[in-house]
């Protein structure tokens, strides 16, 4: 039995290892003090789970999102569709649901990206009436093949 745990966790962690995931940032944002952060995790070629977390001097946003990539021609690449959950937040309004985005992202053959998205959900708090999903991002790519 000790024989058999050990293998599976050796496969899980070697999985992990191999694990493509992607770090993103919009270069532009930072210039106007907003810093945008998001991380990709590619469970495969065609899903993908991400967080994102925008930063501004007022406040915030945090959103986890799941895309759905369709005819994937580097793995997880080109037009792909998404649900979001998460909110905004900070001086004045705040607010917290769920939306849909349309996005698209290329990746170079040196796992560069840059991914353009937008969107809008349903604030559930009322208080801004609807949640904004944007981001044009610049990134890199890292694991996998």
């Amino acid at each position: 039995m000790k024989k058999l745990s050990a293998l599976v966790i050796f496969l899980a962690c070697f999985k992990i290892a191999n694990a493509q995931f992607e770090i993103k940032s919009n270069p532009v944002a930072i210039l106007f003090n907003v810093v945008p952060v998001s991380v990709e995790y590619l469970i495969n070629e065609s899903w993908g789970v991400e967080l994102d977390a925008f930063v501004t001097p007022g406040g915030g946003a945090l959103y986890f999102s799941g895309k759905h990539y369709f005819n994937p021609s580097v793995g997880a690449d080109g037009f792909n569709l998404g649900t979001f959950v998460g909110g905004v937040g900070g001086d004045g309004d705040s607010g917290f649901g769920l939306g849909f985005f349309v996005g698209h992202k290329t990746v170079s053959t040196k796992n560069v990206l840059m991914e353009l998205a937008v969107g809008l959900g349903r604030d559930f708090t009322d208080e801004i009436g609807f949640l904004p999903y944007g981001k044009l991002h610049v990134g890199y790519r890292f694991g996998g093949n």
